[in-house]
């Protein structure tokens, strides 16, 4: 089995944003990642701007750092990313992009243009063929291929369907058009627990899918509307809504695995990929949840590698070592989070053996 080279630089329990800055700029200097860039070219950094009451994003202060370093080889960085699936604040460009702005991802802050790359309501999308387990081709953002390079910059914490959120899941739905997002979720639906509902109507109000209504108190699903996002799970404050989780996982974890490995075909193929993981302020639910997300962990590390499967298992490995357990089980224990990263594997998107390098 091939071996891909991990960077990794430690970081301090609570660490601030002049150690974020100072230990990125050692870490991109120390792998020469940023050999990928080419005079002139476009490059694609794809990042999440965080949700409307988030804080676990990567802070622009950070990612200015690597759009300098860019820069400083003459490249063209872009910071990318496309609309959401859910209901929330960046579920459309327009508001996309003020929520980003409000985050302090203006050019005047980065030096760097925001490009929402699926249009205005997610729908700008173009195919790419794989072959896939589940996808003969995949629904992607249509401007991927004009970037001669991507840098992909994931903050790494737990996710609801996921159970680990980094590069893969960075990628797999954060480039994928809203057709896409569809697809990949398209194996969840709710069931309603009659004794714990209360008839609120929190469920109805958050599903931007028209799938459930509540009408005197009654719960209404229409299962041919529903998209399987799960924002109707996260509303209902009496947890009364659940999903046939063990039913779907491994098809959702390969999924992800598929459309990653179709986001980034041609430039992993032309070895002009890059990915940073910053394993801190971690989070059981992902930088899209806007409600009470405690940070349950230390700080760990920022880790580098041109190989997203690699850097993922390594984000992976390094908290259980750390923590002494599997802290993304104890998040989401129905999830088979590791799925996606043997997945990827598979199709040859990268190795899951490492040899880590410390600075």
């Amino acid at each position: 089995m091939n071996t891909s080279k991990v960077w990794k630089i430690n970081l301090s329990k609570n660490a601030d944003i002049n150690e974020l800055k100072e230990k990125t700029t050692k870490i991109l200097e120390a792998s020469n990642l940023l050999k990928i860039i080419s005079k002139n070219k476009l490059v694609g950094v794809k990042q999440h701007f965080g949700e409307k009451g988030n804080e676990g994003y990567i802070k622009p202060e950070v990612t200015k750092v690597v759009l300098n370093k860019i820069k400083e080889r003459l490249g063209k960085p872009l910071l990318i990313e496309t609309n959401t699936l859910y209901h929330g604040e960046r579920s459309n460009t327009y508001n996309h992009l003020k929520i980003a702005y409000e985050h302090g991802f203006n050019y005047e802050n980065v030096g760097a243009p925001i490009v929402i790359m699926d249009g205005l309501n997610g729908q700008i999308q173009r195919g790419v063929e794989i072959n896939g387990k589940h996808f003969k081709e995949v629904y992607v953002a249509s401007d991927i291929p004009f970037f001669d390079s991507m840098v992909v910059l994931s903050h790494v914490k737990g996710h609801i369907m996921a159970g680990i959120g980094g590069a893969i899941k960075n990628m797999a739905m954060g480039l994928a058009s809203r057709a896409g997002k569809l697809a990949q979720h398209a194996d969840f639906k709710p069931s309603l627990n009659k004794k714990k509902c209360v008839g609120c109507g929190m469920c109805s109000r958050f599903c931007e899918h028209h799938a459930i209504e509540v009408k005197d108190k009654e719960w209404h699903f229409d299962a041919k509307k529903c998209a399987g996002c799960g924002e109707c799970y996260t509303a209902c404050p009496k947890e009364a809504i659940s999903f046939n989780w063990a039913g779907s996982d491994d098809v959702f974890q390969e999924k992800l695995a598929e459309y990653a490995f179709g986001a980034i075909k041609e430039h992993r193929e032309n070895k002009k990929t890059a990915f940073i993981n910053y394993i801190y302020h971690i989070t059981a639910k992902c930088d899209c949840d806007g409600s009470d997300n405690p940070v349950l962990f230390p700080d760990v590390a920022i880790l580098a590698s041109d190989d997203p499967v690699a850097i993922d298992k390594a984000s992976y490995d390094l908290t259980k070592e750390i923590f002494n357990k599997d802290i993304f089980k104890e998040f989401w224990p129905y999830t088979n989070h590791l799925r996606q990263l043997e997945h990827a594997c598979e199709l040859g998107l990268g190795n899951l053996e490492y040899k880590i390098e410390e600075i």
